[in-house]
């Protein structure tokens, strides 16, 4: 198992090399490797931001691509995690990019701008998703119960 600052160092190295032919702007190391307690099952989480906005399609054949390379290269399983420039998963995006280590930042001030973002769409989606998340699993769970 690869510590957290050799897997940063490699996936800093490999956005040098490559962001530009995948049209990467930013790259985050997140979830258990990012907080400092992986466990041996798991997996690598890295999540990226594409220049422009494409395709689900090309989103989804690039992401791919780089997750087999990324397994390859770091020899342990490895998810990416596309993420759009809406930040259309408010709670994910938010732990991808507020809770991660960056990795890869071409521009810094969009950097900056979609960290705010994601701050403010999380304070949005607590104040008024925590209800309807609520509301959400109170139903599935009567659901199972009349099952």
């Amino acid at each position: 198992m690869m510590y957290k600052d050799e897997i940063i160092l490699e996936l800093k190295s490999y956005f040098q090399r490559h962001a530009d032919i995948y049209e990467i702007d930013m790259a985050f190391l997140y979830g258990s490797y990012a907080g400092g307690y992986p466990k041996e099952e798991s997996d690598i989480d890295v999540a990226v931001l594409f220049s422009q906005e494409m395709s689900e399609e090309r989103a989804f054949d690039l992401v791919s691509t780089l997750s087999v390379e990324f397994t390859d290269l770091l020899r342990h399983e490895t998810n990416v995690l596309y993420i759009d420039g809406e930040l259309s998963k408010p709670m994910l995006h938010y732990n991808a990019i507020v809770n991660s280590i960056p990795v890869f930042i071409r521009d810094f001030t969009r950097y900056a701008d979609i960290k705010f973002k994601a701050i403010y769409q999380m304070e949005d989606f607590c104040i008024f998703g925590i209800k309807w998340q609520s509301d959400i699993v109170m139903t599935r769970l009567e659901a199972l119960n009349r099952a």
